[in-house]
């Protein structure tokens, strides 16, 4: 999946930027602006930058250190799962199994996919609640098809 898919799921919460011009930083310092622009107008905000680049770790670093809350995160689901209530807590622990399982091998099919998370969880997680985290992680967009063909945006 792309990022602007996996991100889609973040809703209201994720705004793009349309940037001008290009070169080796210029996306960097782009994000550098908007982000102090940010915490000026919101200084008690949390800021999320989405990007693999480390380039961006000192920043961060150095404005939390002056106790801005600013961090960087690799994978949009990584967004999902904090934002996730203690009331989803079956539902943050199937999105992690299922993003720790290998792409090409997750389920392909609804029903493997509720016989894969019921292998998993026993009787820690009857079936009843399976059926409702799987319909939990379909509302979110997180997962998506039909019972014949799943596709999954994280």
């Amino acid at each position: 999946m792309t990022l602007v898919q996996q991100a889609q799921a973040l809703g209201s919460r994720l705004e793009w930027v349309r940037i001008d011009g290009n070169g080796s930083n210029a996306l960097d310092f782009h994000i550098a602006c908007h982000l102090g622009e940010g915490l000026s107008r919101m200084p008690q905000a949390e800021f999320v930058i989405l990007s693999r680049d480390k380039g961006f770790d000192p920043l961060l670093r150095h404005l939390e250190g002056r106790g801005m809350a600013c961090r960087r995160i690799e994978d949009p689901v990584q967004l999902v799962l904090a934002a996730m209530s203690s009331a989803d807590a079956n539902a943050k622990q199937v999105l992690e199994l299922l993003g720790r399982t290998e792409k090409s091998k997750r389920p392909r099919k609804r029903s493997t996919l509720v016989n894969y998370v019921t292998t998993h969880f026993g009787s820690k997680m009857p079936a009843d609640d399976v059926k409702r985290v799987i319909d939990r992680l379909f509302a979110m967009k997180l997962i998506a098809g039909t019972d014949a063909v799943l596709v999954y945006h994280f």
